[in-house]
């Protein structure tokens, strides 16, 4: 694929790089699709098929949302304010069971879009399936968008309803397939697996999952101790709580992502720290469903790679900015220390912190020569970033994704200064709205 080359002009280049550089007056040159120079204003200069002029913004990488669930969003404005139990089986469960295809593809355009609007140019969406091309419907959705995803493709066939159920068998047969035929496409879409976790999938599911991935050579994904009783229910049946439950069975690796992790103790902790493990911590969900607060201090103290994400609908939102404060909020009042966590920090968990759970640190997540060009830009002409002082409080703190004027994916303009180039937004919204209604009038109803 042939690139035009890209000089972004004049900007305050927040590089998040080990170095922490802050570049004021800074310019990015492009080509190929990845960062050729950086420098000063003049310094990383030359004549390039299309100027930036970033005078008055931020340039930083685009955010990496490590874990969500697009399809949860078919829910939006009906689940709100009752138990979680009730939540999943009256809502989500229906959504994994009766949503179409196309209902798949009218909502993660939706939730693309969003995302995109937002800032986030990089997301791990986690589908289960039950055999009829959600995760292609996902996947294409995500590439009509040029957006960077991981799809995290998993399958229930446990202690769930029965229409939602698929054998372990057709399962990772499906997930197999949907690995073969996306991962590695256009450079921007993976396949991963994604058993649900302890409870919701068998023994079998989880190890079968874990070995296919390892032959595959790809990740997986999976829930743990989001919930008490999550932490807590393999003790009956297994003795073990579910992080040693876990690594016994050698799920545990460099190559596993674990989300949640909010019921852990110090045990697990060092379980999760030995095997090399990532986790997801997604601060607004674990507030709205009530799950708990996640001890992420103690795990980043510990040298584990902690990201951002947003958990589908229990965030209320696609906007990682949210996520950013939330996240930075939570642990400040949770420890009951206003300096226990730093606005650096959060958006290193949004960044090269979700680059390193995909492991991709060494092609996004930093503004670094030699590395993919996906970037986004903040107008900072704005009230609620004027006057703009620290670069790292002011995009944690203040800004919105309301603030992003231009997203850039892979060296190609996605969206400048406010507009999407080759998207019509009108449209995707319109047909999300027909195919949302059209599921609870239909499927959603039983």
């Amino acid at each position: 694929m042939s690139h035009e080359s890209i000089l972004i002009k004049d900007g305050i280049l927040v590089t998040m790089n080990e170095r922490g550089e802050v570049i004021k007056n800074g310019s990015i040159l492009i080509e190929e699709g990845k960062i050729s120079n950086i420098g000063k204003k003049g310094e990383a200069e030359k004549k390039a098929d299309v100027v930036i002029e970033a005078k008055g913004k931020i340039v930083l990488p685009g955010l990496i949302n490590a874990h969500n669930h697009v399809c949860q969003f078919l829910a939006r404005g009906r689940a709100y304010d009752i138990p979680f139990p009730v939540w999943d089986s009256e809502y989500m469960f229906k959504i994994y069971g009766f949503a179409r295809p196309e209902d798949y593809y009218a909502i993660a355009s939706l939730c693309g879009l969003e995302m995109l609007k937002t800032g986030t140019t990089c997301v791990v969406d986690n589908v289960f399936t039950r055999g009829v091309g959600e995760a292609d419907k996902i996947a294409e959705a995500f590439e009509d968008l040029d957006l960077r995803a991981c799809i995290a493709c998993g399958f229930m066939d446990r202690a769930v309803p029965e229409y939602i159920i698929l054998d372990k068998d057709s399962g990772l047969k499906e997930c197999k397939r949907v690995y073969r035929q996306w991962n590695g496409k256009n450079d921007k879409i993976r396949v991963w697996f994604a058993p649900p976790g302890f409870g919701m999938c068998t023994e079998d599911n989880l190890k079968e999952s874990f070995r296919l991935a390892g032959e595959l050579k790809t990740k997986v994904q999976t829930h743990v101790s989001a919930t008490f009783s999550a932490a807590m229910n393999p003790l009956w049946e297994h003795g073990k709580r579910e992080v040693e439950y876990l690594s016994d069975l050698g799920i545990l690796s460099p190559d596993t992502v674990a989300v949640h992790c909010v019921w852990v103790n110090d045990k697990d902790i060092q379980l999760i720290k030995r095997t090399g493990t990532k986790v997801v911590h997604n601060p607004a969900s674990n507030m709205y469903l009530a799950f708990g607060v996640a001890p992420v201090l103690q795990m980043i103290r510990e040298g584990i790679t902690v990201s951002l994400g947003v958990d589908g609908l229990g965030s209320n939102t696609s906007d990682m900015f949210e996520i950013m404060r939330a996240a930075a909020y939570l642990h400040k009042l949770h420890n009951f220390d206003s300096t226990a966590i730093d606005a650096k920090k959060v958006l290193e968990m949004a960044t090269i912190d979700g680059a390193r759970t995909l492991g991709l640190e060494h092609e996004i997540g930093s503004i670094e020569v030699g590395k993919k060009a996906d970037l986004i830009a903040i107008d900072i002409q704005r009230p609620n970033l004027t006057p703009l002082r620290d670069a790292y409080s002011m995009i944690v703190y203040c800004a919105k994704g309301d603030d992003v004027s231009d997203v850039i994916i892979d060296g190609e303009i996605v969206m400048r200064d406010g507009a999407f180039l080759n998207l019509d937004e009108s449209k995707i919204i319109d047909k999300a709205k027909e195919r949302i209604e059209s599921f609870w009038l239909d499927k959603g109803s039983r």
